[in-house]
């Protein structure tokens, strides 16, 4: 099965410049975005939201549950892209292959689309999302 690129999140301190930049400068829309309890945007090109942003460097509800501690912190080091996500990939595969090698991954479920992700962390903080289509309740 081929992977395809589903979208990529960025981490920013300011939000509304960003949205700016995005529209401006990409063409990009912003969109519908599930109901998260933390701010951010969802930038769509056509019907496909490419770029998901979300509000760093202060606190708010939910969000370090979502992306990890390290947000409230400024955008800096290796930059705001905060991971990649594919859709298209085999389940089955990618979790012998996760345990094969013993990597570390978590995973969890969007809120109203369903959308299984897992998620696994590489070298120098590259974080890789895995995107499946799900029917799950829970």
């Amino acid at each position: 099965m081929t992977m395809t690129i589903n979208h990529v999140l960025i981490r920013t301190s300011r939000l509304a410049e960003m949205k700016q930049f995005l529209t401006q400068v990409a063409g990009l829309k912003e969109g519908l975005r599930p109901p998260f309890q933390f701010s951010g945007a969802w930038m769509y090109s056509g019907d496909r939201p490419l770029i998901h942003l979300v509000e760093t460097g202060r606190a708010e509800p939910g969000l370090a549950d979502y992306l990890g501690d390290e947000t409230a912190a400024p955008v800096s080091g290796a930059g705001p892209v905060d991971h990649i996500a594919f859709a298209g990939a085999d389940y089955a595969a990618l979790m012998q292959r996760l345990h094969g090698q013993h990597a570390d991954f978590y995973e969890r479920t969007v809120p109203e689309s369903r959308e299984h992700q897992v998620f696994v962390q590489g070298p120098e903080g590259v974080r890789l999302e895995f995107m499946f289509v799900t029917n799950e309740e829970n």
